[in-house]
């Protein structure tokens, strides 16, 4: 494997090769279309292997906060094809207080690289694609 952000890259195209990337995605976006039982499944033997990769975070997590997003459409083909990683990063206190977030995602080449510290981010290479929504102003 040899690769310094802790996946291999060829198998994580060989996963949308086919098809696990797509494991929750609707078949009209271009998944399988199943459910979380066989993602399950699929999850146990990622595990049995010990397979180091971004499954979890970017085909479980990410793929799921982006249903019924107008977003999907620009971040799932990446994911599909084994081309997007994601990294998903909750809020660091207890309320939704987006002004707070010590995280901010900069833009580094043809992605992003995250940039400060958060409690609750989970662990993502370094040269992610990442999204997160605007902040709202209140009043």
């Amino acid at each position: 494997m040899n690769c310094k952000d802790g996946f291999g890259h060829a198998l994580w195209r060989q996963f949308g090769e086919m098809g696990f990337n797509g494991i929750l995605v609707d078949e009209a976006d271009g998944g399988l279309g199943l459910g979380h039982v066989e993602a399950g499944i699929l999850l146990e033997e990622i595990g049995r292997n010990l397979t180091p990769s971004p499954f979890l975070i970017t085909a479980i997590a990410v793929v799921e906060a982006l249903k019924d997003t107008p977003l999907r459409a620009r971040w799932l083909p990446g994911i599909l094809a084994g081309e997007t990683v994601a990294a998903l990063a909750v809020d660091e206190g207890p309320k939704h207080r987006p002004e707070s977030i010590a995280m901010r995602a900069e833009r580094a080449g043809n992605g992003f690289r995250l940039r400060g510290a958060s409690s609750s981010s989970f662990r993502a290479p370094p040269l992610i694609s990442s999204w997160s929504p605007p902040a709202r102003r209140r009043g």
